[in-house]
C-alpha cells in the first residue's frame, strides 16, 4: 500500500476489519482481534459503538492502538505524490 492510500484511509473516521487488513497488509483473523482490541478500548472508555452488519471502530483509536506516527505518513504522501506529478509531467514532454 503506497502513502496516499494509506493516508486516504486513514483520514476515515471509522475503520472496519477489511480497512485494517488493507492497512496492515495482514489476514482476516489478525484485522479482526485488532478490531475488537480497539472495540473493548473503546467501550472501556465508557462509549458506545455504532450497532451494524458491518463492526467499525474510530480511526483515531487504531491509529493510537498501532502507534501510528500520522506526521510521518502525511508527509511521505505528499512526497509520493509531488513525485508522482513530476515523473507525470517528464513523461508528456
Amino acid at each position: 500500500m503506497s502513502y496516499v492510500d494509506a493516508f486516504e484511509l486513514l483520514n476515515k473516521l471509522w475503520l472496519d476489519s477489511t480497512d485494517i487488513q488493507r492497512l496492515l497488509s495482514c489476514g482476516k483473523d489478525s484485522a479482526r482481534k485488532i478490531r475488537d482490541d480497539v472495540s473493548n478500548m473503546i467501550k472501556e472508555k465508557g462509549y458506545e459503538l455504532p450497532m451494524g452488519k458491518n463492526k467499525k471502530v474510530l480511526t483515531k483509536e487504531v491509529v493510537e492502538y498501532l502507534g501510528i506516527d500520522m506526521d510521518y505518513i502525511e508527509k511521505m504522501a505528499m512526497f509520493e505524490q509531488r513525485n508522482r506529478i513530476e515523473n507525470y509531467a517528464g513523461i508528456s514532454k
